[in-house]
């Protein structure tokens, strides 16, 4: 029998709840088995991306910066225990509304995924857990900060 892990690298089983995760929230996503080992590797690797994706629509740099500051800030203060995706969501669906849907979501997923097609950030914020969801973030405001 065929099964998905013949599609990827042993290196993504490893981590057995991260892939169970990651299958769950990609599954409606993908058509083969094949799309799954194409589209999910940012879940285990973070993959290189250019700064400007990080920017919604008619937004600019600055304000992707902000957002994503904000973001963490946001998330910072979740306790571990409450890294849960209702939680999360609840959290920082105010600000979203407050600052702009795309504004803070957009910048927000494209720095967890490192792409402009994934699944939702609230969804990749639960796999990733607290300090990976962190440290994605505080990589993408790297990306946007001036260069010194």
């Amino acid at each position: 029998a065929v099964c998905l892990e013949d599609f990827v690298s042993a290196e993504w089983t490893k981590d057995r709840d991260r892939f169970l995760r990651a299958v769950r929230v990609e599954k409606e996503r993908m058509k083969t088995l094949v799309d799954f080992a194409q589209n999910a590797e940012f879940f285990f690797e973070l993959p290189a991306y250019d700064p400007e994706l990080l920017v919604w629509k008619n937004s600019n740099a600055e304000s992707a910066f902000e957002n994503l500051k904000e973001s963490k800030r946001i998330l910072e203060n979740i306790e571990e225990g409450d890294f849960a995706k209702e939680i999360v969501e609840s959290k920082m669906m105010a600000f979203a509304e407050m600052r702009g849907r795309g504004d803070v979501l957009w910048p927000l997923r494209v720095a967890l995924s490192g792409r402009s097609a994934s699944p939702g950030p609230f969804d990749l914020i639960e796999i990733f857990g607290k300090k990976e969801s962190l440290d994605r973030i505080s990589a993408a405001m790297e990306k946007l900060s001036p260069r010194q």
